[in-house]
């Protein structure tokens, strides 16, 4: 999946440390929800990324990860409990998904605004999980 992410980003950005911090937080993402799921998963290489890649990332404080990961992490939360009580599981779908604002608002940050529109088109449309897959996977766990 990362090759897929790197082909995506490279299309839009010309900044390798912009991709290098999309994919890292899609990695640090990803080991984290398999952690709240109980799956395995690296950690030891999205502890390193969180705690010592991510944030000497020169796109990290003025794209402001940090705040975005939290809104990220709250609506997370969000899903979670929507989904362990198999409730309102279009919403959790959505929520589960906002990594794809977080990119977009890293795109606006760096390209502007106007530009982040058109990349937040793509990016949604990138996005490959479908909502009957998803509601088909809640139900089965």
């Amino acid at each position: 999946m990362i090759n897929v992410w790197r082909e995506f980003l490279e299309s839009w950005f010309d900044d390798e440390d912009a991709i290098r911090l999309i994919i890292d937080l899609w990695i640090v993402i990803q080991a984290w929800d398999d952690a709240q799921d109980g799956d395995p998963a690296n950690h030891v290489q999205a502890y390193e990324k969180a705690n010592l890649e991510i944030p000497m990332n020169k796109w990290y404080q003025p794209c402001s990860v940090a705040f975005l990961l939290n809104q990220i992490h709250r609506e997370w939360e969000v899903a979670n409990h929507f989904e362990n009580h198999k409730i309102e599981l279009e919403k959790a779908y959505i929520l589960r998904a906002r990594f794809y604002t977080l990119i977009a608002d890293i795109y606006s940050a760096i390209y502007g605004r106007e530009k982040a529109i058109e990349f937040a088109k793509a990016a949604w449309l990138f996005y490959g999980e479908k909502l009957n897959d998803f509601k088909e996977e809640v139900k089965n766990a």
